[in-house]
């Protein structure tokens, strides 16, 4: 075949020799070109689905915000739903003690009504579990629990108390402002329990009456970063209800004492 190809070359005409690589060189071109187009394709379909992809990942971004919006959107009508609730309810309260009633019973289970419903109102998914205390002092080195969520084990309701120094609640209770530890473990103040379920977050907001901190309460998470900021001022919200409960209930005490001062018993002379 080689030698046929030779004696070709060797005998034919130089007009057929230019036209053989004339043809040859155009169909070299061709398949060059042929072959750029195939290239150019190939890009622009990389580029398209490069694009595709870029716009499928921008979409689920503003899906996800759409939807962490549309959450926080929920939670927040709840949250005041659940606010407007307890103000109603502090209102009867507030007319119950201008009647002159004594308050303390109504007081303290309006006080554990609340921390049921904030254990519920802040989460974003069924499947979170938190849990929410008040607390007031003791003396001055101790806070007890006087409310509590159903987070709570009974045993532990109204009888658990914690130290004022030495506890991240008593940190917010003597500095009197709100604490957020999205991770109690780091605390320097953290003390670890293990005979209860183990929460990993921590809201303390103090109940503030002028320049007293009357008690405090609590919400713990079990997950790490289990509250965002909203939370935060969500619980301090209720602080400042729990707050005026916790001073009627007080005057409504006092004002009892005082009226045993008056009249020590109901006497009649015989």
């Amino acid at each position: 075949m080689e030698k046929a190809l030779e004696l070709l070359i060797t005998k034919a005409h130089p007009a057929v020799i230019n036209f053989l690589v004339i043809v040859i060189g155009v169909l070299v071109l061709i398949w060059i070109y042929s072959a750029i187009k195939t290239l150019k394709v190939n890009v622009t379909a990389y580029e398209t689905a490069s694009k595709l992809i870029e716009l499928q990942n921008k979409y689920n971004e503003l899906k996800n915000k759409s939807d962490d919006l549309g959450k926080k959107y929920n939670q927040s009508r709840v949250i005041l739903a659940g606010i407007k609730s307890t103000f109603t309810e502090t209102s009867y309260l507030m007319s119950l003690l201008a009647s002159g009633q004594d308050i303390k019973g109504l007081g303290d289970d309006l006080l554990r009504s609340i921390t049921d419903r904030i254990s519920a109102d802040l989460k974003y998914s069924a499947g979170e579990i938190h849990r929410c205390a008040v607390w007031f002092p003791i003396n001055n080195v101790t806070l007890g629990m006087v409310a509590a969520s159903s987070g709570y084990a009974d045993h532990y309701r109204n009888q658990r108390t914690l130290p004022i120094d030495g506890s991240i609640a008593g940190r917010c209770y003597r500095t009197k402002k709100s604490i957020y530890s999205s991770n109690i473990n780091l605390d320097r103040d953290f003390k670890s329990n293990s005979s209860q379920t183990p929460y990993n977050s921590l809201i303390c907001v103090p109940l503030v009456f002028g320049n007293s901190c009357l008690g405090i309460i609590t919400v713990d998470g079990k997950e790490v970063h289990a509250f965002v900021e909203e939370d935060v001022e969500a619980v301090e919200t209720y602080g400042k209800i729990v707050t005026l409960i916790r001073m009627m209930q007080i005057v409504s005490a006092s004002s009892a004492e005082a009226w045993k001062e008056v009249a020590p018993d109901d006497q009649t002379e015989s």
